[in-house]
C-alpha cells in the first residue's frame, strides 16, 4: 500500500518570526553601541514603528512608588514625553490587574 505524501507548505510565521528576530537582533547591536539612552529608545521605537506599521510608539515604566506609568520614550507623540497614568487607569492598568497582553 502507497501513501500520498503531502507537499510542506511554508508557514507564515516564520517569515515574521525571522523579521522579528532581525528587529531584536538590530536593537541588539543599538543598545551595544550607543551610550545615550534616550537615542537608542528612540531607534528601538522607530523599528518597532516600522514593524508593526503604526503611526507613533510609546515606552511607558512603572514607578512603584507613585503607582503609575511613566512615559520614558515616545515617538511622534511628544506631548506624552514624561507623562503618567495611574496604574489602575486605561489598557495598560486593565493588562497589570488581569497580568495579561492586550
Amino acid at each position: 500500500m502507497f501513501f500520498n505524501t503531502k507537499k510542506i507548505e511554508p508557514i507564515e510565521k516564520d517569515s515574521s518570526l525571522n523579521k522579528d528576530l532581525a528587529i531584536i537582533t538590530q536593537m541588539n547591536q543599538e543598545f551595544a553601541t550607543s551610550l545615550d539612552l534616550s537615542e537608542t529608545l528612540q531607534t528601538a521605537l522607530e523599528v518597532i514603528i516600522k514593524r508593526i506599521n503604526a503611526q507613533a510608539a510609546n515606552i511607558f515604566l512603572i514607578d512603584d512608588k507613585k503607582q503609575v506609568f511613566q512615559c520614558i520614550a515616545s515617538k511622534y507623540q511628544s506631548y506624552l514625553d514624561e507623562y503618567e497614568i495611574p496604574l489602575t487607569q486605561g489598557v495598560m492598568g486593565k493588562a497589570v490587574l488581569q497580568k495579561k497582553m492586550y
